[in-house]
């Protein structure tokens, strides 16, 4: 029910509401390289009104406030990597028409001299989406009163010159249950001299090695995933519910993720993470650059599972002796009979190995997957490290 407001004239949102329609943006990320200096985004109007569109740019990065919330600050101190002041946009103003498309064009002219890496601003798509008239119960031959809709849709415009890399590094990692949540929060710092664009991924395991579903919206999930852009030190607190039926009493694990994958844009332009020197990086064994195999047997048999494990890699490209320590923890291999999925399978230590099994008919197949942490020296060599892993499948 709707209460008269006591001012000089008693006034009321109109029977007939308007809904906001702005324009569709694609991509909804744009990559710029150094060679091309160039790029274009596309409008699309899919009302039956046209749509006033005003372009405009900012500089600024995801960062998180105090209370893990991720925010677009617009002022950063650092404006180093900033790209404002050479990547222009046209046009700035213009009129999409109903179900019509427009292009908008991206034009850098970097400084002579532009160092190496990565550097950024945003994109500002404003589309004024129509106009809500406010009438008065009484005369309103004299008066008349509206309220202006504008969608603002704010996208990324990342340039690119010379060899650009990123990583990673975590640290003050922490997890807490408040009633039916799991609440995570976890320091992410950037390394390179580019963004890192990629995603957060959480699983639950229980000391056996199931995985307990986690609840997001209406989906029941087995590991939840959040998207993540670190320019420079971002520290998320993430919530997600724990599905039913809750926790029996135990001791859990929380495998915390990440990953320099993303779904929504192009492969071509998510950056792999590099190994840093000095620090600790670990692939776990559910992640897409693991170790996998696919073996095949004797249904339903037993079979003990044996590694071989390499404690250094060798560099391949590097002179002789250039090396880097790997290891191999608790929870670095993971066995399933018959599914092609880590999520649910069997976690083991594959230093002690375990005993696995192979599938029923008609899948006669076990699938094993392994993960490990290297340390590079702050004196490492680049090149390719490699290593050689024997497992052994062996009948009781």
């Amino acid at each position: 029910m709707m209460r008269a407001l006591g001012l000089a004239g008693v006034v009321a949102l109109a029977s007939a509401s308007l809904a906001a329609q702005g324009v569709m943006v694609a991509p909804h990320a744009v990559f710029i390289d150094h060679t091309q200096r160039g790029g274009s985004v596309l409008l699309y109007n899919p009302g039956t009104a046209p749509v006033e569109v005003t372009i405009s740019t900012i500089f600024g990065y995801p960062t998180t406030d105090s209370g893990g919330g991720i925010k677009l600050d617009t002022l950063p101190a650092d404006s180093a990597a900033s790209a404002l002041a050479w990547i222009q946009a046209f046009p700035r103003r213009l009129t999409v028409g109903p179900r019509e498309r427009q292009t908008v064009r991206l034009l850098a002219r970097p400084p002579i001299g532009l160092a190496d890496g990565e550097y950024w601003l945003r994109l500002i798509i404003a589309a004024q989406a129509g106009r809500v008239p406010i009438s008065g119960i009484g005369d309103t031959t004299a008066i008349q009163v509206g309220l202006t809709l504008e969608v603002r849709t704010i996208i990324g415009v990342n340039y690119r010159k010379g060899p650009v890399n990123t990583g990673v590094t975590l640290s003050n990692l922490r997890a807490q249950i408040v009633g039916d949540s799991l609440i995570t929060r976890a320091k992410i710092e950037r390394h390179g001299n580019a963004a890192f664009v990629g995603m957060i991924r959480e699983t639950l395991v229980d000391s056996g090695g199931a995985v307990h579903a986690l609840q997001v919206g209406d989906s029941v999930v087995r590991t939840y995933q959040s998207p993540v852009g670190v320019y420079f030190t971002m520290e998320p607190r993430l919530a997600s519910a724990i599905a039913r039926p809750a926790l029996p009493r135990g001791r859990y694990w929380l495998r915390y993720e990440v990953v320099a994958e993303r779904e929504d844009l192009d492969p071509k332009f998510v950056l792999k993470a590099t190994v840093i020197k000095g620090v600790p990086t670990t692939v776990v064994p559910a992640a897409a650059t693991a170790g996998e195999w696919q073996v095949s047997g004797s249904a339903n048999a037993f079979v003990i599972i044996s590694f071989t494990l390499p404690t250094q890699l060798t560099n391949i490209q590097a002179l002789p002796g250039s090396t880097m320590p790997i290891s191999f923890g608790a929870t670095s291999a993971i066995w399933r009979r018959s599914t092609n999925n880590p999520a649910g399978g069997n976690v083991f230590n594959p230093a002690v190995g375990a005993v696995g099994r192979l599938g029923p008919p008609p899948n006669f197949t076990m699938y094993i997957w392994l993960g490990g942490t290297v340390n590079a020296a702050p004196t490492a060599k680049p090149g390719i490290y490699q290593g050689n892993v024997v497992v052994s499948l062996i009948y009781q």
